[in-house]
């Protein structure tokens, strides 16, 4: 029979394994997973972001904390372009919804975007006699009070008039990806000049306007 380990073989053989990083508790950088005292089940340390996906009418969205608007990220009046030519009477900034449902949120952000493209189009100078926008959402439940919504792709165009209230030509504007999150408190807005990959307004949104 084996004579028994030494004290100095003891403490040989754990500090072997605490090198190799395969005690609870290492500082090697990898994933740990701890057991949920309530539920058993596993999950990750608060340092990740959480993957867990929800189910809505838009298909499924990674769950990502919905943010909480300072007062200072507050403005005062809706923050949109403001053109300083005269083009008449520009499209109205909507009313928050009334409830935050998927498709009443939907319609919210798509008459939102519109004055918003409508303004920032303006800027560029008087005269422009038509526009649209062209752009395909889809509306996700991403928490109690919170709704995002997401088109991957979207283009403005319209057309001037000739300096003496004819129109004439067509322009298009460029193509690009925009989402906005509404919340019982404030709606945000991110876009990107990319399509089929909109942004995450929690993540790379403006403050819109609060409520």
């Amino acid at each position: 029979m084996a004579d028994a380990f030494t004290r100095r073989e003891c403490v040989a053989v754990v500090a072997t394994a605490l090198s190799a990083g395969c005690l609870p508790g290492d500082s090697s950088g990898a994933r740990r997973d701890v057991s949920s005292p309530e539920t058993g089940q596993s999950t990750t340390t608060a340092t990740e972001t959480t993957a867990t996906a929800i189910g809505t009418e838009g298909g499924s969205v990674p769950e990502t904390a919905v943010p909480t608007p300072s007062p200072s990220a507050c403005p005062a009046e809706p923050r949109v372009p403001e053109p300083s030519a005269d083009h008449g009477d520009l499209p109205s900034i909507p009313d928050p919804p009334d409830t935050l449902g998927e498709a009443s949120v939907r319609a919210y952000v798509e008459t939102y975007e519109y004055a918003y493209k409508y303004r920032e189009m303006a800027g560029y100078g008087e005269g422009l006699v038509e526009f649209n926008l062209d752009s395909s959402t889809e509306a996700s439940r991403v928490g109690p009070n919170a709704v995002l919504v997401t088109s991957g792709y979207a283009m403005d165009h319209g057309r001037w008039d000739d300096g003496e209230g004819t129109p004439y030509g067509y322009f298009d504007g460029h193509r690009y990806s925009f989402a906005y999150l509404v919340t019982h408190e404030a709606v945000w807005r991110a876009t990107r000049r990319e399509t089929e990959n909109p942004p995450d307004p929690r993540v790379d949104g403006t403050v819109l306007e609060c409520f």
